[in-house]
Order: C-alpha cells, then sequence, then structure tokens
C-alpha cells in the first residue's frame, strides 16, 4: 500500500453523513493506542467513505497496519457508521477489518495529475438547463420556490430549506443533525453534497447513473444504487419527483451526477 494512500469504502446504502466521521474508523500499526487521524470524506454520489491523511503527512514504510470499522453499540448516539435511517452496520459477505503492509519506498512527489477544476456555477446551471430541470423550474414564481435557470436562481438555494423537507420545528429554518435525517435539509448546503437536497432529488432521475463507455476505471467505480435503497430515500425524505421528472432521462448521467456534488463540495460559489 503506498504511504501516501487514500483508502475509499464503498457501501451498498445511503450513509448517515454525521456518522461518516474519524470516530467510525480505526487505522493503528500495533497498539491502538498508536491511532493514526484520518481525514473522511463522504460522497453521496458514490455512496463512498474516503479516508485521507492530513496535507503532508505519510505512514510509516513497511508496517502492517490494521483498518477497523466501528460498529454502533445499542445507544443511537453510539459512535460507528449507520445507513441515512438510523440502520447501524454490521457484519456481512465482507469483514469490517482489514489489514495491509506499507511500501517501502518514498511516495513520489508532483507527478500526480492535479484534481480537474470544480464546475462554476454557469456550468452548474448549463447542465441543469440541458438536463431538463429548468424546463419547469423557471421564471419568477417557479414550483416550491426552486429556480434552475440560472447562476442568480442557484445562488437563492445555498443555505435555503427545501420546502418538501421544512417539518422541523423552525419553519425555514436549516437544521444540523435532526433525529430525524432530511427535516430541515437546505437545498444547497455549501461545501456538504450529503447534507444537498437538490443533489439528492437529481440521483433519484432516470439516467442518474448513465455512463459514458470506457469512463469507469475500475469495476464497481460506476455502480447505481439499488432499487431498495432508492426506495428507502423516497420513503424517507425525497419526496415528490425527481429532477428531471418521470419519463425524461437525466443528460450526462454520471457525469452530471458527480459535477453537481463537485460544486458544491467546493463551496456551491455563485457571482
Amino acid at each position: 500500500m503506498p504511504r501516501d494512500a487514500v483508502i475509499e469504502l464503498r457501501f451498498d446504502r445511503f450513509l448517515l453523513p454525521r456518522t461518516a466521521v474519524r470516530q467510525s474508523a480505526s487505522l493503528f500499526s500495533g497498539s491502538r493506542d498508536g491511532r493514526v487521524f484520518l481525514e473522511p470524506d463522504y460522497d453521496p454520489v458514490d455512496r463512498a467513505l474516503r479516508l485521507r491523511l492530513p496535507e503532508g503527512d505519510l505512514l510509516q514504510p513497511g508496517l502492517l497496519y490494521r483498518l477497523e470499522l466501528t460498529v454502533p453499540g445499542s445507544d443511537p448516539a453510539s459512535d460507528g457508521i449507520r445507513a441515512f435511517d438510523g440502520t447501524p452496520l454490521e457484519e456481512g459477505p465482507l469483514p469490517l477489518d482489514l489489514s495491509f503492509v506499507t511500501a517501502t519506498a518514498e511516495p513520489a512527489l508532483g507527478n500526480e495529475p492535479a484534481p480537474p477544476a470544480a464546475p462554476s456555477c454557469e456550468d452548474i446551471a448549463a447542465l441543469l438547463r440541458r438536463a431538463g430541470c429548468a424546463d419547469c423550474h423557471a421564471g419568477a414564481t417557479p414550483p416550491l420556490g426552486l429556480g434552475l435557470d440560472g447562476p442568480p436562481a442557484l445562488r437563492a438555494m445555498v443555505g435555503r430549506v427545501a420546502r418538501q423537507t421544512d417539518r422541523g420545528p423552525y419553519p425555514g429554518r436549516p437544521l444540523v443533525n435532526p433525529a430525524r435525517f432530511g427535516t430541515g435539509m437546505p437545498l444547497v448546503d455549501a461545501a456538504s453534497p450529503s447534507t444537498s437536497y437538490l443533489l439528492y432529488k437529481v440521483l433519484l432521475a432516470d439516467g442518474a447513473y448513465d455512463v459514458e463507455e470506457g469512463s469507469c476505471p475500475a469495476p464497481g467505480d460506476c455502480d447505481p444504487p439499488g432499487v431498495a435503497e432508492l426506495g428507502r430515500l423516497r420513503e424517507g425524505f425525497v419526496r415528490g419527483d425527481p429532477m428531471p421528472p418521470p419519463g425524461a432521462r437525466l443528460v450526462g448521467g454520471l457525469g452530471t451526477l458527480r459535477a453537481l456534488a463537485a460544486w458544491i463540495r467546493e463551496g456551491a460559489r455563485c457571482p
């Protein structure tokens, strides 16, 4: 394993974002007292939890490391990974711990390609127009107050509670870590795709996980959610029609989903 590797864990269910934290995974060599600090990043599009070392840190060379995932206890507040509806992680066909030995060589520095720039607000507006989302959600009085026809409309969504989730004790106020996930969820939660209602509405669309031939480098990289899991989202908190509505496939498929998530993750900035 490279000493600067990113550990990526993929799940068959959407996670409860507040449980996709560093307390839910332990990486250590030898005693657990020597636990390595990891920075988690949960991606709801791929249902992936990526664990990174802090910038500049490296694992020790040629050592055996063990990664353990935390199984929640009976207390709902206990640490551990849970699905968005509170279902705890449990042992299945794959183990909840794994071991690996780090490379002895120093990692190559400066040879990794720079990550692609996040889409701009104008890029996202154009994607949503091509996808057909703005066919209905446009103008001065769009359905549910949700405009998708240009940067000004997108800017107005950031930090504003989605009407279909506005069921909390304080109408119009976004809630942080509510008892029921999805309550008081912002349409766009800047820097947090996993708590942005718009992303979930789009990933439920027909064709949301369509991919271009050759665009998935490894098996499992582009697997769509299961039918049962999509049903749980609809029953849980994603109400009404997806975007675009039934009968219209999402133009760009998985590429559009990932672009939308990248824009949100980088702060959902609009001029």
